[in-house]
């Protein structure tokens, strides 16, 4: 069986739908669990700006748009990581979807919270509760998986 790498028409719109569906539920339970929507936001430029982006609550330039720009890059990566190792799931209906997309959310977990060093973890986790990351987490896998099916199986040719 030949293995195909996803096209990027194929990530563009898992990527993104995935991406802002996190960038919105951050902001919602950033909102809820520390007061501000757009702490949770500008929490991933820690990564460029160190602590002062984890301690911005008001939106700026520098801290909102390298986080929103963070969180949709996450999104393209993962899901060419979906795309990639589990594309048979995606093309087997609603159900094989939304098992790539959970499963896809759930490797980006383990890896952005318990491999890499917290300065490169997405930060957010610093701005929510542990029940709130895990419902932006769930909401990304839906956002990965939905958009897998909008993009539907590749034409053979």
């Amino acid at each position: 069986m030949e293995t195909r790498r996803p096209s990027l028409a194929e990530v563009v719109v898992p990527g993104l739908l995935a991406g802002v569906l996190f960038s919105v539920a951050a902001a919602l339970f950033g909102r809820r669990d520390s007061g501000s929507a757009v702490a949770a936001l500008n929490a991933p430029g820690h990564v460029i700006w160190g602590e002062s982006a984890l301690d911005e609550r008001r939106f700026s330039y520098r801290h909102t748009l390298p986080g929103v720009v963070i969180n949709l890059g996450a999104g393209l990566f993962w899901a060419a990581v979906m795309l990639t190792l589990f594309r048979g799931s995606t093309h087997r209906g609603l159900r094989g979807a939304l098992l790539a997309g959970t499963s896809a959310s759930l490797l980006a977990w383990i890896i952005d919270y318990h491999v890499l060093p917290r300065r490169l973890s997405p930060g957010i986790q610093e701005r929510v509760s542990g029940g709130s990351l895990l419902a932006i987490h769930g909401l990304f896998g839906l956002g990965l998986a939905m958009g897998a099916r909008l993009v539907g199986p590749p034409n053979r040719r």
